[in-house]
């Protein structure tokens, strides 16, 4: 009974090992159960809502102190179906407070050997940052009490907010302004002595509250961005008269803040569209740098439907810009960017930014808004609504190499890109980074193969992702963002990877662009989660990808197919022509061997020789000729099968059978060809249900008249494959090099790809 029992739970350890590790199981219980708001198919349902949050904020930016103060009106109208007790709202800039989670909680990994003057800045970085709240009002002016946690605040509400129903809120605050190049998505940058501010997260924001987590209250640490909702803003930001000021929205008083000259200019741009023209140029931007001034002036902004606001403010901005169509919709794109900008950004900043909104345009939907502003600064690459601050600076203004042209164009790419995720597609990135940064990444991919021939993409290259799958910094990519090790490989790049094999492999292009557009249009201005993506994925396409998802989503398996072997089987018909030639062959390597033939040779009399009674027929080497008779025989025997089996014996099939295994763990299509002898190749697309048995090894067959004398998997490098080693039968003569160290010449310096 006892070994019954353990024979039992043996058994049903080894099936539910099975039911884990196994791919293809469906996603049903990983995903959240279809109501009327997120339906089965992917697409919202009819009782959707989303909360709306309208601001009106008047904000001051002092350049010399080095600080903003603002106040705002909120307008929040709860369209969900509960009542609200209390409000959460963001501050985010609290997280720069020396006693903020995001600074207490980042653990410490050592020095390293060799540390550079900014790293060195940032480890002595003692900035005394944060949100200083000056009032929390209702909209008559009664003050509302409020409890800071972190990064965000709650407002208790005297009274319920009611569904349907709407309230105001007036807040008060101001915070100093961070150094941009030692921390931060916003801050400043010293020029020399002239300041150039990117400014967000600088007001306070209302939290995201939804049908799927409630309030999204999660502290900001840093590498989670944002949740927010969408709403109508009306931005004043007072800045000193001799800087400019570009902002998400549209500017309302060009006539108090611009010269009559930059006015014409931004008339001309309907003239010639696709044109880029200078604004302010280089030189005018030089003289006005140099100007000093105690005055200011208030730019107006209003943005409609957008999910969040920002802005740049400079004296040292040289502003190009031009008019371009999207589907017969008129738009102004434009850079500002200073000196160190140089030729790099002149040439192609506005490009760039143009082309990205061309192609983002043509998988999803058309752009919807009436500008797009790039601002080179100190931030390296973020993204706003109508707003991209992107680095990318060239070592000398009037020069720029390979590497820094394509950095830069790249970041503006990205950056831009974000107009349609999260910004006009609105997931929580607070949670999700990959619905946001990884389908961004994918587009841009696509952005840069159509910018120009062989641009030199990185993220979204199956071979460029095989050292992230062969590393120890691997996590899934539906893992919340603050516990991600390698953000850039998890979240971009092998989510953008992913994509590309499921566009160019797995469902292919005409299908996937179709589901993908779908999903981006169903989405727009609303607020997805993953299985909203996965349904709709596999909704529109009509393939069923609940492996794909469970092993490139939810798990960190590699990619690693190999071809084991190929056995050779020839169809025996009985022809006795071919069983004598085989039998010939078996008796020529028989006599080949090593200890036969040395007894041939040093044998000089055998023991029958002596005595000649011992020997009969059997000791006389059988040699046996194909004969008219037994070929007429066979003849006439062929003739009485079916018509399929004469063919088959006529054509002297091959049939080869190709065993390959899954090393890596992570199930994938199997794409091979085979050699003949000939020199020709046949290439075979294998789906990736031919593991749904779980079977580490499986086998195809290839049937052929030809001669098979190799297999080559992936062929077009399709796949991440971690080793291609494997992937060739009979395996191929690894081939590495030894690179002679002598002084006088090295070849690479002479690269000016």
């Amino acid at each position: 009974m006892k070994f019954q029992l353990s024979l039992l739970f043996l058994l049903c350890a080894a099936t539910l090992a099975f039911g884990q590790d196994n791919k293809f199981l469906p996603m049903d219980a990983e995903w959240p159960t279809p109501d009327l708001s997120r339906t089965a198919t992917g697409a919202p349902g009819p009782d959707y809502w989303q909360q709306q949050a309208d601001y009106k904020i008047a904000v001051t930016l002092h350049e010399k102190e080095r600080s903003i103060s603002g106040t705002e009106t909120i307008s929040y109208q709860n369209n969900s179906p509960f009542s609200l007790s209390y409000l959460w709202v963001q501050a985010d800039q609290n997280c720069r407070r020396p006693d903020s989670e995001a600074n207490l909680g980042e653990p410490n990994y050592g020095y390293p050997e060799r540390m550079g003057t900014q790293q060195l800045a940032q480890r002595q970085n003692n900035f005394q940052g944060g949100m200083k709240l000056e009032y929390v009002r209702d909209g008559k002016g009664k003050a509302l009490p409020f409890t800071l946690s972190g990064t965000n605040f709650r407002i208790d509400l005297p009274e319920p907010l009611l569904p349907g129903k709407k309230m105001e809120l007036q807040i008060a605050w101001s915070y100093p302004i961070n150094d941009a190049t030692l921390e931060g998505r916003s801050g400043y940058e010293d020029l020399d002595g002239k300041l150039l501010f990117e400014i967000a997260q600088f007001y306070p924001r209302m939290c995201t509250f939804d049908n799927v987590k409630g309030w999204q209250n999660m502290p900001f640490l840093g590498p989670g961005e944002f949740s927010l909702e969408f709403g109508n803003f009306e931005v004043s930001i007072t800045a000193p008269a001799n800087h400019l000021v570009p902002a998400t929205g549209e500017l309302q008083n060009p006539n108090q803040v611009l010269s009559a000259e930059m006015r014409q200019r931004l008339a001309s741009l309907a003239e010639t569209p696709g044109e880029v023209k200078s604004i302010v140029t280089n030189q005018e931007a030089f003289e006005n740098e140099k100007s000093e001034t105690d005055q200011s002036k208030t730019w107006v902004y209003k943005a409609r439907n957008v999910r969040d606001f920002a802005f740049a403010s400079s004296k040292t901005f040289i502003w190009d810009a031009a008019q371009v169509n999207i589907e017969g919709k008129p738009l102004r794109v434009q850079s500002f960017y200073p000196a160190l900008g140089g030729l790099l950004w002149t040439k192609f900043a506005t490009h760039a930014a143009i082309h990205t909104l061309n192609t983002y345009s043509k998988y999803t939907f058309p752009y919807p808004y009436p500008q797009a502003t790039v601002v080179h600064g100190a931030v390296w690459g973020m993204e706003y609504p109508m707003m991209a601050f992107c680095g990318g600076r060239p070592s000398k203004p009037d020069i720029y190499s390979r590497q820094e042209k394509y950095a830069m164009i790249s970041v503006v790419m990205h950056e831009v890109g974000h107009n349609f995720f999260p910004m006009i597609v609105n997931s929580d990135e607070r949670r999700w980074a990959w619905m946001d940064e990884g389908l961004n990444s994918f587009l841009q991919f696509l952005t840069e193969q159509e910018f120009e021939p062989d641009y030199p993409a990185r993220r979204g290259v199956p071979d460029n992702l095989t050292d992230y799958l062969q590393g120890n910094r691997k996590n899934p990519i539906m893992t919340n963002v603050e516990s991600i090790r390698d953000n850039g490989g998890t979240s971009y790049h092998k989510t953008a990877v992913g994509l590309n094999m499921l566009r160019e492999t797995i469902i292919g292009r005409k299908l996937f662009d179709q589901a993908f557009r779908a999903y981006a249009q169903r989405w727009m201005f609303k607020r997805p989660e993953p299985a909203d993506f996965f349904r709709t994925m596999e909704d529109v396409s009509g393939v069923d990808l609940d492996w794909f998802w469970r092993a490139w989503f939810y798990g960190t398996d590699e990619v690693d197919i190999s071809v084991e072997g190929v056995v050779r089987y020839k169809l025996d018909g009985n022809d006795p022509g071919a069983y004598l030639d085989k039998k010939d062959k078996e008796e020529a390597e028989y006599y080949s061997n090593l200890t036969i033939s040395t007894n041939h040779k040093q044998v000089k009399t055998y023991y029958a020789d002596k005595f000649p009674n011992l020997k009969d027929n059997y000791s006389i080497k059988e040699e046996q000729e194909l004969t008219p008779e037994m070929k007429a025989r066979y003849d006439q025997w062929v003739t009485t099968l079916p018509e399929a089996s004469r063919e088959a014996i006529q054509k002297k099939l091959n049939f080869y059978q190709i065993s390959f295994e899954n090393k890596g763990g992570c199930p994938m299509p199997i794409l091979f060809s085979v050699k003949y002898a000939d020199g020709s190749w046949e290439e075979f697309r294998i789906p990736a249900s031919i593991w749904r048995l779980n079977h580490p090894v499986v086998r195809k067959e290839v049937v052929s008249e030809k001669e098979l004398v190799a297999v080559l998997l992936d062929p077009h490098r399709e796949l991440p494959d971690t080793d291609r080693s494997n992937n060739h039968f009979p395996r191929k003569i690894e081939e590495k090099s030894i690179q002679l160290v002598a002084p006088g010449f090295n070849p690479a310096q002479n690269d000016s790809r």
